[in-house]
């Protein structure tokens, strides 16, 4: 990702705006679970953040996008650079106005003590230059443990400005709507309505295993629950052995 960064640095770093008011960035409020920063793509760096002490039990001022980055659980970190990377590689070359919301996403990040909180991230552009591109983004974290325990990664883009289908495919592949032989019999015991125990069992795999394929499962689909699950192999097509013998 730092490679990346630099990258867009360069395509951005002569784009010229209003200056920059860091106060309104401290008065907006913020309650424990809350925290935030500002990344500016024209000069590569974090400009301003807060927050991450309450949150995340950070002290002191190292906070960069190395930080950033190594603070997302390892199995997570994959999906979410990948998505980072398609988000920014189109918002770099697109007018848009400022302050909007342009990507949600829900993972898991590494606290100070070792544990991973599951938190919900809001990236909104928060400054376009005189020709309403993009200088710089907003983004806002809200621990939500106490609520959702999920270990998978769940994100929408506004497709408003953003091509979200072309986004998914440099995250998944070109393949991403298809599923190994072993993904199609964990997702037709999920269909049965079995738990993974039993799951695992069945298929002489282990349930930690089991627990992998449905976090893969959920990835490629982009889905949330069963129901979508269900709904997302009906529209394209994909059929399991439980539904043939229906």
């Amino acid at each position: 990702m730092k490679l990346f960064l630099k990258e867009i640095m360069g395509q951005v770093k002569d784009r010229k705006g209003n200056t920059l008011n860091l106060e309104s960035l401290r008065k907006i409020p913020l309650n424990n679970l809350e925290c935030l920063y500002l990344f500016d793509f024209t000069k590569n760096q974090i400009l301003y953040h807060k927050g991450f002490d309450s949150v995340f039990g950070y002290k002191g001022k190292g906070i960069d996008m190395d930080f950033i980055f190594d603070k997302y659980h390892p199995d997570d970190a994959p999906f979410i650079k990948n998505i980072v990377r398609g988000l920014v590689a189109q918002l770099v070359t697109i007018t848009i106005p400022e302050f909007s919301n342009i990507l949600t996403m829900s993972y898991r990040f590494k606290k100070a003590d070792g544990t991973y909180a599951r938190v919900v991230s809001n990236t909104v552009v928060y400054q376009t230059d005189d020709s309403d591109k993009m200088m710089n983004v907003l983004i806002k974290y809200t621990d939500i443990s106490f609520t959702n325990k999920s270990e998978a990664v769940e994100w929408v883009v506004d497709s408003t400005y953003l091509d979200m289908d072309k986004i998914k495919t440099g995250v998944y592949g070109e393949g991403m709507t298809v599923f190994t032989d072993r993904e199609l019999q964990v997702i037709s015991e999920i269909f049965e309505g079995n738990p993974n125990v039993e799951i695992a069992a069945k298929l002489s795999i282990s349930v930690h295993t089991v627990t992998t394929h449905r976090k893969n499962i959920l990835f490629k689909s982009n889905c949330r629950d069963t129901k979508q699950l269900k709904v997302f192999c009906k529209r394209n097509g994909i059929t399991t052995s439980s539904e043939n013998q229906d």
